[in-house]
C-alpha cells in the first residue's frame, strides 16, 4: 500500500474517539465536543469543513464555542484542513500549545 498526504489526511479524519458522555454540536461545516471534566481540554473542534470565505467560517465556528461559556477552545489544525486556517486562528488570538487553542 502506497501512503499519499491524502490517504494519511483521509485516515486521520476518519479516526476521532469521542467519551459517551461528552456533548456534540455538529453541522455540515464543523463539529464541537465539550469533553468531560477529566480531559485536558474542555472544548475541542473536529472536521472542519468550510463553506465559503475561510475567515467567515472561522469565525462561525468560534461564536458557536462562544456559546458554551468557557474561556478557550482547542482547535488541531490537520493535513486535511484548509490552506490558510493557522493563520486564521492566530488573527483570533489562537497560539500553538500544540494545538491552536483560542480565547473566547
Amino acid at each position: 500500500m502506497t501512503m499519499t498526504a491524502e490517504s494519511v489526511a483521509a485516515a486521520s479524519a476518519a479516526w476521532v474517539w469521542v467519551p459517551d458522555n461528552a456533548t456534540i454540536a455538529t453541522t455540515d461545516a464543523y463539529t464541537i465536543f465539550l469533553m468531560p471534566d477529566y480531559f485536558e481540554f474542555a472544548l475541542f473542534v473536529n472536521g472542519f469543513r468550510p463553506a465559503g470565505p475561510l475567515a467567515e467560517a472561522v469565525g462561525r465556528v468560534l461564536d458557536r464555542a462562544r456559546s458554551f461559556g468557557l474561556p478557550e477552545v482547542c482547535w488541531p489544525v490537520r493535513l486535511e484542513d484548509p490552506a490558510g486556517l493557522a493563520a486564521a486562528l492566530e488573527a483570533h488570538g489562537g497560539r500553538v500549545e500544540p494545538h491552536y487553542t483560542i480565547p473566547l
